[in-house]
């Protein structure tokens, strides 16, 4: 492709989106259905990050059971997996007391303190055996 054509499809583009962006919004808007829109958006982030979780419980209970390079890495694999749909979730925590009373209490976690101590499966299993604050 030349360089001509691709900056011809760029203004094109630009071009096209503007003029988009310009016209109003004239559709009405039915409040039940963004509710029911909304509820439903997040129940499927719920479903997600629950499922994650899950999964992520099980792959350091593995970890804890039996400490070996293939369970830690398991183990950080499943994190991985389980943090994006998490984060996603976050935006509906908005007038949780419970949880917000948590924030600085609860960190270090389990597992944050375990991540950072994972340069052999054992360190990582004791660390995840070890109580992550003492009781408030």
């Amino acid at each position: 492709m030349s360089k001509n054509f691709i900056r011809a499809a760029a203004l094109a583009l630009m071009t096209a989106t503007s003029a988009l962006a310009l016209q109003p919004a004239n559709a009405a808007t039915d409040a039940a259905a963004v509710v029911k829109h909304y509820a439903a958006v997040a129940h499927a982030k719920y479903e997600d990050a629950l499922a994650t979780a899950e999964a992520l419980e099980k792959a350091v209970d593995a970890l804890i059971a039996g400490p070996s390079e293939e369970t830690l890495k398991a183990a950080r694999e499943a994190w991985l997996r389980a943090r994006n749909p998490y984060q996603e979730t976050e935006v509906y925590r908005f007038g949780n007391t419970i949880v917000d009373e948590w924030e600085g209490k609860v960190m270090p976690g389990r597992w944050m303190r375990a991540s950072s101590t994972m340069s052999t499966p054992a360190t990582a299993a004791r660390a995840m055996r070890t109580p992550s604050s003492p009781p408030m």
